[in-house]
């Protein structure tokens, strides 16, 4: 018998990371993997997903009438579990697969629709063990945005890793890597270059197998050279990036779940120009415990660390104690999921308001057209 987290290596969704928690998740869904098809979406496609089965990879959509009559009332993301059935005969559809359920994910990294006018939830990828924030080296560490990615991995349930690309570009890899650690708060960061292989081999051995690692980060961090050099062959594009503004050109479309030899799953993503929070009041607690302690010992138990008097954080900020510049990410941060959580009560009071989580058919989004 296999304990959780150990790989039933004859199971033929084994490489894609098929494990006994997953086994133990269909099993808590009421699945009967033995009488339905079982599968993991390698890819979200609008409309439809490619998702890996025993039977090879086939195409499927959460949009059908076998879908409907399941009660399925979310879209599927990249690295999520999910149950299939075929499609109904006579029903003309994107697939000839349907999506009847999608497994109680165990991580998802989410944030909030970049142009939904109304507040929505966008899960880009899931069942995640290790949630690689990719900052490149050849332009300056912005902290603000390291932050904002680690709230984000902590309320995800992954485990988050920083990692630092194109060291071979640095102006000063040591200062990079100092001022990283100063805000990651313990959290692992490796410093890698595809060019040199620096850093490749340590990213390499914490990708165990049956453990997925996901890659997030702006366009053109390397992201995808990255997958290459991982994965050992050219399974992504790569492209230039501009000199002037160092963005680059976009070369991943998709959410592609990507199978290691070492037995080890990659998911690479988009570049992201925003990466709006979404619930993640835990996630900005854990990325600034420093602060949180502080807050402790305020005078006022909802002191908001702005004008009120006996204020031990705005104290320990002006004599140094804690960065300025720290304590007004953190607000920020806090502004902004204040501010979310006051559009989702409007919205919720709207009788013809859309849930955050309802199943809909999917829009273009201007962070990840290509």
């Amino acid at each position: 018998m296999t304990r959780p987290g150990e790989c039933t290596q004859l199971h033929p969704l084994a490489p894609f990371g098929w494990d006994a928690r997953v086994e133990a998740g269909f099993a808590r869904a009421g699945i009967d993997v033995d009488r339905d098809v079982a599968g993991r979406v390698v890819r979200v496609d609008r409309g439809s997903c490619l998702v890996a089965t025993a039977l090879g990879v086939v195409r499927a959509s959460p949009y059908g009438v076998g879908s409907r009559l399941a009660g399925l009332d979310e879209a599927p993301a990249t690295g999520d579990w999910i149950a299939l059935s075929p499609r109904q005969a006579g029903e003309v559809g994107p697939a000839p697969w349907d999506v009847t359920a999608i497994v109680a994910r165990r991580s998802a990294v989410s944030r909030k629709e970049a142009e939904d006018r109304v507040t929505a939830e966008q899960v880009l990828v899931a069942n995640v063990d290790l949630l690689g924030m990719v900052t490149a080296l050849d332009r300056p560490v912005v902290p603000n945005r390291i932050e904002r990615m680690l709230a984000a991995a902590w309320e995800s349930r992954a485990e988050p890793v920083l990692l630092l690309t194109k060291a071979d570009a640095a102006e000063d890899a040591a200062e990079a890597l100092r001022v990283t650690e100063s805000v990651a708060g313990g959290v692992a960061v490796v410093v890698t270059s595809t060019r040199t292989g620096q850093g490749i081999d340590r990213l390499r051995t914490m990708i165990e197998p049956a453990r997925t690692l996901a890659l997030i980060g702006p366009s053109g961090a390397g992201k995808s050279s990255l997958v290459n050099a991982l994965a050992g062959r050219g399974v992504q594009s790569t492209g230039a990036v501009r000199d002037d503004d160092h963005r680059g050109r976009h070369t991943t479309t998709s959410r592609d779940l990507i199978v290691l030899e070492s037995g080890g799953v990659l998911i690479d993503t988009p570049g992201l120009r925003a990466l709006a929070l979404w619930d993640a009041e835990a996630g900005v607690e854990a990325t600034f415990t420093d602060i949180e302690d502080l807050a402790a010992r305020c005078r006022f138990a909802d002191c908001a660390h702005r004008a009120e008097p006996g204020c031990t954080v705005r104290e320990a900020a002006a004599s140094g104690a804690i960065e300025p510049r720290r304590l007004a990410s953190y607000l920020k941060l806090q502004d902004e999921l204040s501010e979310l959580a006051a559009r989702q009560e409007e919205q919720a009071r709207r009788p013809t308001g859309r849930r955050s989580r309802k199943l809909v058919r999917p829009t273009s989004s201007r962070d990840d057209r290509r």
